[in-house]
């Protein structure tokens, strides 16, 4: 079993739910309204912890949130990067994580706030509040954090 099967396998004890890769990919489906994706680059014994959180609308409204987004990659410590998918038309947030000691408990609390920071920007933008985007902190309830 390579490293990230294992990593896989020992988060789905945690989560309660079995969790395999195909091509070193595997899907989260969040509640039916986010799709997270772990991608392990075996050459740098990381893995990239994707999402596209939400579709931006074209206009004023899209320079603004995308304006917001860039400050926001500007601040240290951060929870992911934003990016812009422009054939999805949506924000995107993303982080990699190396596994090097790296154990599953971690890894899991890093996911969780991962999630939550993608729920939130998908929450701000489509209330219309991109400026929430700067917020560099996730506050969130482990016990709640479910898949």
């Amino acid at each position: 079993m390579d490293r990230f099967q294992q990593l896989l396998y020992d988060l789905g004890d945690i989560l309660e739910l079995p969790l395999y890769s195909e091509n070193q990919k595997c899907r989260l489906s969040i509640n039916e309204e986010l799709e997270v994706q772990l991608e392990y680059d075996a050459s740098k014994e990381r893995v990239l912890i994707a999402c596209y959180c939400v579709e931006i609308p074209p206009g004023k409204f899209r320079e603004n949130v995308l304006k917001e987004s860039l400050k926001a990659n500007g601040i240290f410590p951060r929870i992911g990067t934003y990016g812009y998918s422009e054939e999805k038309n949506k924000l995107a947030l993303f982080q990699y994580v190396t596994l090097e000691n790296q154990n599953a408990n971690n890894f899991a609390d890093i996911l969780a706030q991962f999630i939550d920071r993608a729920k939130r920007v998908k929450q701000a933008v489509e209330r219309g509040n991109p400026a929430l985007l700067l917020e560099v902190s996730s506050n969130y309830n482990k016990s709640a954090f479910q898949l």
